[in-house]
């Protein structure tokens, strides 16, 4: 969960808008030396130089600052240039001629401000394969990538990518047709990159108005190849321009067995008939324990229960009444602050906060329609959050129909705070009834977070002795540019840590963290984009299992889960759009929970399309 880019232009787009173009005359020609399907290149060599076919993506992860030449600037502004070719044997000639290799050139950057020491995350789409979806490998001698590192002067970037795809490359190409060395002909392709952006031999007139710090093949051979996971590929460039050092990551695409229970669709059903889609939790009281919530149709709160080497408590549509009288399907929240207890909280059609709790031994406070109304004046059926700071204390918080949010809380031996309608407003102004996240890091300290009408994320802090960072609407932006009240997931796997997720308006999910002693990686609207494509908004569940660890789950656009994970030293599995489908068939874009009873074991529950509620569950 490193650095963050800094860019002017969109990251690896091999067809960007661009402004200050050739002109019509540069996609005439390239038109007239590619012919028909000039783009969409597959790479499948034939040759058996490698044992194993490999379905790869790769990609520019980072670009490092090793020393900079100023010049016409007081810091470097960095853009790369990839060019990626097929040099695999044709399958068909016509009239006794090849046809000319599939190629593209992509552009990544400008990163602006790029001083010696400094690092940028790139992380933008693949260069290979087409579309930037995975393309199998046979042999790595026919996949020629050229890379070329680019400072902008007084240039356009748009026009150096332009320069080589429209008449550097594809005239080079048809000058070679009937090389029968791949490998030679990448390293001859190489050498004229380099030489028309250094001014030699360029086909047509061109201002060389930015400075050329190298051009190198990324050369790939059977080691890359790889089955599963990624690897990462170096390239240093070291010229009187400067000294770079660039990463590439390679991603394993290859189909491998998923350790989900419910893959291949097979998720479980424990019963049930309650509203398609409505929001299930769950908590966890010890690591042989769970217990799931939601609401019926007829605004009646249910549980079901399991224990290990026993079925769950609520199959055969046997799930467990504890009373109420609330909105069909409305968002309950539930939290274990011991092993032998759990508080339940629901917004009411009434507007009013209530609780049902249980101990140990004991039936649910709650039952025969008995909940409690702990005060407030909400919007019907608007989510609440807990948390814990101890055994003793409950944290609860709301958005108001003002779009401010309120909290009350509770100590063993009083009584709530917020009781009477006297929750306290603790500034900001925000969505009506939109959901807060809050994190617990300490017993001390509680961080709240939440999605403005400007589609920013804010956060508000509590530390003990203090009062709320957020009060008189001083909430803070943390950058960000989402759907108008998002849910936000914020986790945090150590005390001074917090990692926050969010589903963008392109449907990617975007992540921003916080160590103690540094700011948020997000600010300036810098949050950064770990792939997937999802219905906009669209609720994220997170887990940690310890401190080197998150899980991500969301129900994508086809109704399928899927997850993306991150463990420490590794980038996240899912970057590059390459989020795991774990199965299921759900509600689009319909809230999941997930939890993590013990470091080796993950379940998640879902309500699906027949108001039943499935589950799925890993072992590590």
């Amino acid at each position: 969960m490193d650095g963050h880019p800094k860019y002017s232009y969109p990251a690896g787009n091999a067809d960007v808008p661009r402004k200050g173009h050739l002109s019509r005359r540069a996609l005439l020609a390239r038109t007239a030396v590619l012919g028909a399907g000039a783009v969409g290149w597959r790479l499948l060599g034939v040759s058996q130089a490698a044992a194993q076919t490999a379905s790869l993506t790769i990609s520019l992860h980072s670009i490092r600052c090793l020393e900079e030449v100023n010049e016409a600037s007081a810091s470097e502004e960095i853009y790369v240039l990839v060019t990626t070719v097929s040099l695999r044997p044709p399958t068909t000639v016509i009239d006794g001629v090849p046809p000319l290799p599939n190629f593209e050139v992509f552009r990544y950057g400008v990163y602006e401000d790029f001083d010696e020491g400094d690092v940028v995350t790139v992380d933008g789409i693949p260069f290979w394969g087409p579309s930037s979806t995975p393309e199998d490998i046979e042999n790595p001698d026919h996949a020629a990538m050229i890379v070329s590192v680019m400072e902008n002067d007084n240039g356009t970037p748009e026009q150096y990518q332009e320069l080589l795809r429209d008449f550097v490359v594809p005239v080079w190409l048809g000058s070679t047709v009937g090389e029968p060395n791949p490998a030679n002909r990448a390293a001859r392709l190489t050498r004229r990159i380099g030489d028309a952006l250094n001014g030699v031999d360029l086909p047509i007139p061109f201002t060389l108005d930015d400075d050329h710090v190298g051009t190198q093949q990324l050369v790939m051979d059977a080691s890359d190849l790889i089955v599963s996971g990624t690897k990462d590929k170096v390239l240093r460039f070291e010229t009187s321009e400067g000294r770079y050092e660039l990463v590439f990551r390679i991603s394993s695409h290859n189909a491998v067995q998923s350790p989900w229970s419910g893959a291949n669709d097979n998720w479980m059903s424990i019963g049930g008939i309650f509203p398609p889609g409505a929001r299930v939790v769950a908590t966890t009281r010890n690591a042989d324990n769970l217990d799931v919530f939601i609401t019926g149709n007829d605004g009646r709160v249910y549980t079901s229960w399991w224990y290990a080497n026993a079925p769950w408590s609520g199959a055969n549509d046997n799930w467990l009444s504890i009373g109420g009288v609330f909105p069909a399907g409305a968002p309950v929240t539930a939290i274990a602050k011991s092993a032998d207890s759990i508080d339940v909280f629901i917004t009411g059609n009434d507007g009013r906060v209530y609780t049902s709790w249980w101990y140990e031994g004991a039936a649910w406070s709650g039952a025969n329609d008995n909940w409690l109304p702990i005060g407030g004046f909400f919007p019907a059926g608007a989510p609440v959050t807990a948390t814990s700071r101890n055994a003793g204390n409950l944290d609860l918080f709301i958005t108001g129909n003002d779009g401010r949010v309120y909290t009350s809380w509770w100590y063993e031996g009083a009584a709530w705070s917020g009781a009477n309608d006297n929750w306290l407003p603790i500034g900001g102004y925000f969505p009506g009834g939109a959901p807060v996240a809050a994190v617990a890091r300490t017993p001390d300290n509680l961080d709240l977070f939440i999605t403005g009408n400007d589609g920013r994320v804010y956060t508000s802090w509590w530390s003990s002795g203090a009062a709320w960072s957020g009060a008189n609407d001083n909430w803070r932006s943390i950058g960000g540019y989402f759907p108008a009240g998002a849910p936000v997931t914020a986790i945090s796997k150590s005390p001074d840590s917090i990692d926050l997720f969010i589903t963008g308006n392109d449907g990617r999910v975007y992540t921003s963290w916080w160590y103690a002693g540094s700011d948020w990686s997000g600010v300036n609207d810098n949050w950064r984009p770990i792939g997937g494509y999802f219905p906009a908004g669209a609720p994220i569940a997170a887990t940690s299992r310890n401190a080197g660890n998150l899980d991500l789950f969301i129900c994508g656009n086809d109704g399928r889960v899927y997850t993306s994970w991150w463990y420490a030293g590794a980038d996240w599995s899912g970057v590059n759009d390459n989020w795991a489908p774990i199965g299921g068939y759900f509600p689009v874009g319909v809230s999941l929970d997930a939890v993590a009873r013990t470091p080796n074991n993950l379940d998640l529950f879902i309500a699906g399309n027949d108001g039943r509620v499935y589950t799925s569950w890993w072992s590590g």
